[in-house]
């Protein structure tokens, strides 16, 4: 099936596990796809200087990763991860995507490389989620607002994290209302750079 097109460049985009066990089952699960999707997000080779494996294990000793961004410059990037929330058996995102192209791409990249450290690590073969990964096209204010307030609020559904959605680790909901943690690899969506009819600038 065709992927629909947004002409603002905004999609959101998710999938589900094919399985009946949880897409994330360990902490470092949670970790290592946040990393894999923040370094997809350069063009199709990453520096020599940086690996996934690196950015995870930094990540899982709670080493902020702002200055491995550097590492990353001459590197094109094709897609600005804005808002992610990873749930038991799926994740949310919101790209911001410059070329189509680049986002089927980042996609089958994100798709492959974290079902193959998966399968590897617990002994499975095979496909880990539902075909490709589903896009949904953003085209005004109100939809990407709408859609950001119900990534970040999806951990209501687990007891823990109902209404303290906002403490919840594996989403940018504490990134939007305190400091950004990701730095330059997540791009926080300024709404005041947009106007009410479309999230073009």
């Amino acid at each position: 099936m065709r992927r629909k097109e947004s002409f603002s460049g905004f999609y959101h985009v998710f999938n589900r596990s094919i399985r009946t066990s949880k897409l994330f089952i360990e902490y470092s699960d949670y970790v290592r796809f946040i990393a894999t999707i923040l370094c997809m997000q350069f063009g199709n080779k990453l520096p020599k200087e940086v690996t996934i494996s690196q950015i995870t294990k930094l990540l899982i000793k709670g080493i902020p990763i702002n200055n491995c961004y550097e590492m990353f410059n001459g590197h094109d990037r094709n897609i600005e991860i804005c808002v992610f929330c990873l749930m038991k058996t799926h994740p949310h995102l919101v790209l911001r995507v410059f070329n189509k192209h680049n986002l089927a791409q980042f996609l089958k990249r994100v798709h492959h490389s974290y079902t193959m450290y998966y399968n590897i690590k617990y002994g499975f073969t095979g496909h880990l989620m539902e075909n490709t990964m589903k896009t949904k096209p953003i085209n005004s204010l109100y939809q990407l607002k709408n859609c950001l307030n119900y990534i970040h609020k999806n951990p209501y559904i687990y007891p823990e994290w109902s209404g303290r959605e906002e403490e919840y680790p594996f989403s940018t909901y504490s990134d939007y209302i305190s400091n950004n943690r990701w730095g330059r690899f997540v791009t926080i969506i300024n709404f005041d750079n947009y106007n009410n009819k479309t999230t073009r600038k």
